[in-house]
């Protein structure tokens, strides 16, 4: 079962904040009903106002909070250049036990900055004020922090840095992964992927195969799973299938493959196997699919280009089988890329699907079924 816990979150409830002298009623007011509305202009203008108030009357009990708020409102829509006064300006604030404590502050700072100006010292800063974070319980400050930090080591490719950084946020958000999903998900399957760019050791395979398995528990306990859960399930199966390919096309990993196939056959369980609410993902209208197969085993070609660079995947198909045998595939997820597309949703056409035979009118299955997973390696010989 998935533990939940306490999401902490910067949410300050300015509306109950004493006005005074320097930081203006009509401030407060703008700013309450700018953040609770949707338009970025009046966000950024009512903290922008917020701020210079707050900056400008350090002796005010609440300058340091309002700071802090002021810049991180201005940061989260986009322009953590203007928070950085703000930031600062609460950096420079006596230490408290209140939030935001000092800690929080320091990574506000360090975040906008970095975003403001990427380079190696922004970076350092940012990275050392996550690791005093790291073991807190996240906010939603450290999460746009740790998710925009492993995002940017991946899209300049550097998969040596990813892969620390996107575990270090996979690790600092799995308490509340089922609060953060996408944002938790996207981290560990991340970090699996850049290690095995990276170095290409087997215990990726392992590392993946373990968000694979929370991934598939949290599909498994959700009577209706959101598009970005099925996403992550069935990108995280491709990855681990593709990673299989490899090291099998290398002769390599044996052992490491056969922990990641247990890790997840276990995630099932009978702990876990009762779905809370509402019908069982196996069943349609109450009624589990009969039983069949292919008339023939798919045989997709293995596609000239990436065998010829050399290049291994997988592809998990998703197949809806109608009571006539008909099958309409399309594709759940495929790495590296759409290589292998084509080729398998042109097997699979060519198929039909075999129902076995049942007596008139069972009431017991059904023969027709949905998102039918089949899953494709591409695997060269060794």
């Amino acid at each position: 079962m998935i533990q939940k816990y306490a999401f902490i979150g910067i949410f300050a409830v300015l509306g109950v904040l004493p006005a005074t002298a320097q930081i203006t009623d009509a401030t407060l007011e703008r700013y309450n009903a700018a953040a609770g509305g949707n338009v970025i202009e009046e966000k950024l203008a009512a903290a922008e106002q917020l701020a210079t108030e707050a900056i400008a009357t350090p002796q005010d009990a609440d300058a340091t909070l309002l700071a802090y708020e002021a810049a991180w409102t201005m940061c989260s829509v986009g322009y953590c250049t203007r928070a950085v006064p703000a930031a600062d300006f609460a950096v420079s604030q006596p230490a408290t036990d209140a939030h935001p404590v000092m800690a929080d502050r320091k990574l506000l700072a360090a975040y906008a900055r970095w975003k403001a100006a990427p380079n190696n010292e922004t970076r350092a800063s940012l990275d050392s004020a996550l690791s005093t974070v790291a073991d807190e319980p996240p906010s939603m400050l450290s999460v746009s922090a740790f998710h925009n930090r492993y995002i940017a080591d991946m899209s300049e490719s550097d998969f040596e840095t990813a892969k620390q950084t996107a575990a270090a946020a996979a690790a600092h958000l799995f308490p509340v992964r089922d609060q953060v999903g996408p944002t938790w998900s996207g981290a560990a399957i991340t970090a699996a992927v850049a290690s095995f760019n990276d170095d290409r050791e087997p215990e990726a395979i392992i590392d993946i195969a373990k968000a694979h398995a929370e991934i598939s528990i949290m599909r498994h306990m959700s009577p209706s799973p959101p598009d970005w859960l099925l996403d992550r399930y069935y990108t995280s199966m491709a990855w681990q299938s593709a990673m299989n390919a490899y090291f099998s096309s290398e002769g390599d990993a044996a052992r490491e493959i056969e922990i990641a196939d247990q890790i997840v056959d276990d995630a099932i369980t009978d702990d876990n196997h009762t779905h809370p609410d509402g019908p069982s993902i196996h069943t349609i209208d109450g009624l589990p699919s009969c039983d069949g197969k292919f008339n023939r085993p798919p045989k997709p070609t293995y596609p000239n280009r990436p065998a010829h660079q050399g290049y291994v995947g997988a592809v998990i198909a998703l197949m809806d089988i109608d009571e006539s045998g008909t099958i309409t595939p399309r594709i759940g997820a495929s790495v590296p890329g759409d290589m292998f597309d084509d080729e398998v949703l042109r097997s699979l056409k060519r198929l039909r699907w075999k129902w076995e035979d049942t007596a008139d009118g069972d009431p017991n299955c059904r023969k027709i079924n949905r998102d039918v997973v089949y899953p494709f390696q591409f695997q060269l010989d060794g």
